[in-house]
């Protein structure tokens, strides 16, 4: 039986959501062994998808997942656009849980060299 090229695409696309699932997954229980509450799993908020979001203490943190395959640095890892959309985000969380929660976005970049998470702290303003 031959693959239509559509077809192909549709299967190479699902290798990566399950790659990306993987690590988000993996991702969660680190957060979880740092001591954050891992609150959802790919969630949207106002339009955006937001891989884990999570608290500590009084501060929900939104972590965008990215994986990369050599060492993972930060340096323009998030898209701007994707930075906006982040923002988008946050702010309406902010909005719906008010002055008594903050709200910071982090970046959790994944490797498969060591170290294979590196967990960025507040990407953004």
């Amino acid at each position: 039986m031959r693959m239509k090229v559509n077809e192909m695409k549709l299967f190479a696309n699902q290798n990566n959501i399950s790659k990306a699932r993987f690590w988000e997954f993996l991702s969660a229980g680190y957060l979880s062994l740092k001591g954050y509450r891992v609150l959802s799993l790919n969630t949207r908020y106002s339009g955006v998808e937001v891989d884990i979001l999570a608290q500590k203490a009084n501060v929900l943190v939104l972590v965008e997942v990215k994986y990369r395959r050599q060492a993972a640095r930060f340096d323009g890892v998030i898209h701007p656009t994707q930075q906006a959309r982040l923002i988008r985000a946050a702010r309406s969380l902010e909005q719906k849980y008010g002055a008594k929660t903050s709200v910071r976005i982090d970046c959790m970049l994944c490797t498969t060299r060591w170290p294979f998470l590196n967990h960025v702290v507040g990407v953004f303003p």
